[in-house]
């Protein structure tokens, strides 16, 4: 047994609170190490102060696999204990070893001071994220480029709705747009928006904003984004607007204060200057997002500062209801302030939703105090190199998605912003090629798979484009939309929307076929069972399964049989979806 590859720590991470009676253990240890692994604990002041061996042991599951290690976990019921301690029981066809306090002994511990310690903290520990959250299927508006619902509000200079814009280039995109398009979005399935910057600011892309507390009056006034999200309330949509706080627009007041005023300027701590007087250029003495000069980095570690955007944060939810924040550039914005901003936002709407935008690990957000979940950007590689390219097979499927399960909390991972675009990537179907055979593959996956699927508007409409052109109007015509993929969003989002598994079940792998190219998986839901498998082939295949009788969901089929086999045909970049 490789002893220098095991891992736990006593740590959120690898033991926290789930419900008022049950924490989660977990323990990493080298792939195909181990044949069992299980947890003994007991609670020690029972143990030392009252004499009572209340010893309790547990099989740990193993739960996900990557390159290198296995990831072994646990429900842990802790019913009248205060502080445990815990040792692992970690089992080979060779040897039985035990690891405690960060120690490997050859017997059992018997002293509490070998063992692992932590108090249990049921309350205001655990992972808080709200119970719709895990539900959703959300759609990313980019609002300049998806509708035009008034021509009043248009900017000086437009092009053509269809034409290749650039990122500069307007086409007059708005909220009164989004609110006419509401019930396209109920009747895909989609029950929650992500709208990517609203506020005041002269580019296409708000990014760098003016006044946080006005909607653009390209897109509209404060009441129309209020009327949007009411709107989307009705018809059962959630909206969630994002959180630009790691920098502004040379033109935000406070900034624009600093050129005018310099050293005297009231604001000159709200920003990282190095010089004055301040000089507007790339590259300047001043911190910024990607060394440029336009876009002026906050000092949201200055408590005025922190303050001003806290009230942004809860402002939103005060004046228009929105149902939570994604938050920009995440990682570039010190963790403190992300404390104080989850604060601020629960409080004044506990279940708002706060998403991050970290492209890698995002643990270190992710244990409760800041976030509530991601945007899983490594599931759109896993998915680009499965699916788009063809380079991955189905092993290798299994170690990236196995890989993110490692890092996070099941509850975490289970929540995952799960993209296969943005508008900071190439569309999808770029990525394939221009192949819908491969999309769909896609996004089967996507809505079949645990994790929250999100959808860059256009899509489910069959919308191409490099990262240059990824964010161009919205295809309305049905006669230039793709509508075979179209309908296939409209199937599998309604499966995963009837079919609680979908939604709500743990997954685990069950075939990872790479001679014939097939991945499958299993997610189960209060005893309700769905086997998914894809076929990533060119050619067809089949399932071989012992069963009396087998139903797919996705093709509407029943398979029936006389001696308890069964195969399920597989057409090429198709899957099924059996339940016995």
């Amino acid at each position: 047994m490789t002893h220098e590859a095991v891992y736990h720590r006593n740590h959120p991470d690898y033991f926290y609170a789930v419900s008022d009676s049950e924490m989660r253990c977990r323990i990493r240890v080298k792939r195909g190490d181990c044949s069992q692994v299980a947890l003994n604990y007991r609670d020690i002041y029972k143990n030392h102060f009252h004499g009572i061996k209340d010893v309790r042991e547990i099989v740990l599951e193993r739960v996900a696999t990557d390159m290198y290690f296995d990831y072994y976990e646990g429900l842990v019921p802790v019913d009248g204990m205060i502080n445990i301690a815990y040792y692992f029981i970690l089992q080979n066809h060779t040897e039985t070893v035990f690891f405690g306090n960060y120690h490997f002994h050859p017997l059992r511990p018997d002293d509490t001071i070998s063992m692992f310690e932590i108090p249990v903290l049921l309350r205001n520990e655990g992972i808080d994220i709200p119970e719709w959250a895990r539900e959703a299927v959300v759609y990313e508006i980019f609002p300049e480029r998806f509708a035009d619902g008034n021509p009043a509000l248009h900017p000086p200079k437009i092009r053509q709705w269809d034409a290749k814009v650039n990122y500069k280039e307007f086409i007059g995109g708005n909220i009164p747009g989004i609110i006419g398009k509401l019930d396209y979005l109920k009747e895909l399935g989609i029950n929650t928006i992500y709208l990517t910057p609203v506020f005041y600011s002269e580019t296409t892309h708000k990014y760098d904003t003016y006044d946080y507390f006005r909607v653009d009056p390209h897109f509209g006034t404060n009441d129309d984004l209020a009327r949007m999200v009411s709107e989307a309330h009705n018809r059962g949509i959630r909206v969630v607007l994002d959180a630009v706080f790691n920098h502004c627009s040379t033109e935000f007041f406070a900034f624009r204060d600093v050129v005018k005023k310099g050293e005297a300027s009231h604001y000159k701590d709200w920003f990282d200057i190095k010089k004055f007087p301040v000089e507007v250029k790339n590259f300047p003495d001043y911190k910024t997002y990607a060394f440029m000069g336009k876009m002026p980095k906050l000092a949201t570690w200055n408590p005025a500062v922190r303050e001003y955007f806290y009230e942004v944060g809860r402002f939103w939810i005060r004046t228009a209801d929105i149902d939570g924040w994604r938050l920009d550039v995440a990682p570039e914005i010190d963790r403190r302030f992300w404390r104080g901003f989850r604060d601020a936002v629960k409080t004044a709407k506990p279940d708002a939703l706060i998403v991050g935008e970290v492209w890698h690990n995002a643990s270190m957000w992710l244990e409760g105090d800041q976030f509530d979940t991601n945007m899983n950007y490594p599931f759109l590689g896993a998915m680009s190199g499965f699916f788009a390219l063809e380079k991955t097979p189905s092993s290798m499927l299994d170690i990236q998605l196995g890989q993110v399960r490692g890092w996070y909390r099941q509850e975490i991972y289970d929540n995952l912003w799960n993209l296969i675009g943005s508008h900071d990537t190439a569309r999808f179907m770029h990525i394939c090629g221009n192949d819908p055979a491969k999309m769909k593959a896609a996004v089967f996956f996507q809505m079949t798979y645990t994790g929250v699927p999100m959808i860059l508007y256009g899509d489910e409409a069959g919308m191409n484009g490099d990262h240059e052109f990824c964010r161009l109007g919205m295809v309305w015509d049905e006669s230039k939309r793709n509508n075979e993929l179209y309908l296939h969003y409209k199937k599998a989002i309604a499966l995963r929307n009837s079919l609680e598994p979908l939604r709500l079940g743990d997954a685990k792998t069950i075939m990872a076929d790479d001679e014939r190219n097939i991945y499958g998986f299993s997610r189960v839901y209060n005893g309700n069972k769905l086997d998914i498998y894809i076929n990533n082939g060119r050619v067809p295949q089949e399932i071989k399964l012992r069963a009396d009788r087998v139903y797919d969901h996705w093709n509407e089929k029943e398979y029936r049989s006389n001696n308890g086999e069964i195969l399920v045909p597989i057409a090429p970049k198709e899957g099924v979806i059996l339940s016995e």
